[in-house]
Order: structure tokens, then C-alpha cells, then sequence
């Protein structure tokens, strides 16, 4: 039995009967790259984007492999589990990733609870170049928490 054929045996019944009833969305998700898979899983229950696309997962793809990010990055986990317009949500980190340090970008996203608490960040920044210029001050999470903090962003504990 395949990896994958056993994955889905370990999936919640709701999880099977939401890909039973979405073909479509199972074959994307059968044959996306594995870190695509892993980043776009949250939990064993239906939390995967309902409209994910294949060009979507090479989209991602190529931002793990640009970010160095791994798949399994609970930060990057909750920040796509949260997106309700994936392609929105996959233009942003990649607008971050190609301006912020890996490290920062890991920080930042390990520090935020997920996609919501990110696009209340760079709206209360004023964007993306302005988030760019407060975090090329921050040389550690404790100055990083305090930032977030201090422009009003809801940090984890």
C-alpha cells in the first residue's frame, strides 16, 4: 500500500467523505510535491484549502525552495491554514520572502498566529517595504515580540 493510500486510511472519516465528495481537489493533493502537502495540512480534519490548485502547489513549491523554509514550518502550516484566497496568501510571502532575511522571515512567521495577524501587521506598517524597514533593526525574537507588540499585532505567547 502506498505512503499516501495510508495516509488517507489515518484521515478523520469527515476528512475522507470531504475528499470523496472533491475528487478533484484528493488528485491535487495525491500528487503535489510532499513539503507542498505538509505546509497545506494542518491537522488530520478537512482544513485543506478547498480550492487548491496544482499550479498553486508549484507556486508554494517554489517558495520553499527560494525560502529554504521547511514543509513542516509551523508558522508557514497556520499561515496557509488560515487563507481564504490562497493566491493572495501565496503573493505575499513570496513579496516577503524575496525581501526579508530567511531568518527574520522564520521569526516572523513563527511569532504571528497566521495569515490574518500578518495582513493586520502590514496594514498597520503601511506594507510590505515599511514591515522591511522595522525588521532590519531586529537582531533577536525578544526585540521581534516587542515590535509586534508596540505596532499592535496580536503575538503568540
Amino acid at each position: 500500500m502506498s505512503k499516501l493510500r495510508q495516509k488517507k486510511k489515518k484521515l478523520t472519516p469527515e476528512t475522507q467523505q470531504f475528499f470523496k465528495d472533491n475528487p478533484e481537489l484528493w488528485r491535487v493533493y495525491a500528487n503535489i510535491d510532499p513539503d507542498v502537502r505538509k505546509v497545506l495540512t494542518l491537522c488530520n480534519s478537512p482544513c485543506i484549502p478547498s480550492g487548491a490548485t496544482a499550479v498553486q502547489g508549484d507556486r508554494i513549491k517554489a517558495f520553499l525552495s527560494s525560502s529554504g523554509l521547511p514543509g513542516d514550518h509551523p508558522g508557514l502550516k497556520k499561515y496557509f491554514h488560515d487563507a481564504a484566497d490562497l493566491d493572495a496568501v501565496i503573493n505575499k510571502i513570496d513579496e516577503l520572502a524575496g525581501k526579508l532575511d530567511k531568518n527574520v522571515l522564520d521569526s516572523l512567521l513563527n511569532n504571528l498566529g497566521g495569515v490574518n495577524d500578518l495582513v493586520k501587521l502590514l496594514d498597520d506598517v503601511g506594507g510590505v517595504d515599511d514591515l522591511v524597514l522595522l525588521l532590519d533593526s531586529v537582531t533577536d525574537v525578544d526585540q521581534l515580540k516587542r515590535l509586534l507588540t508596540a505596532v499592535g499585532s496580536d503575538v503568540k505567547p
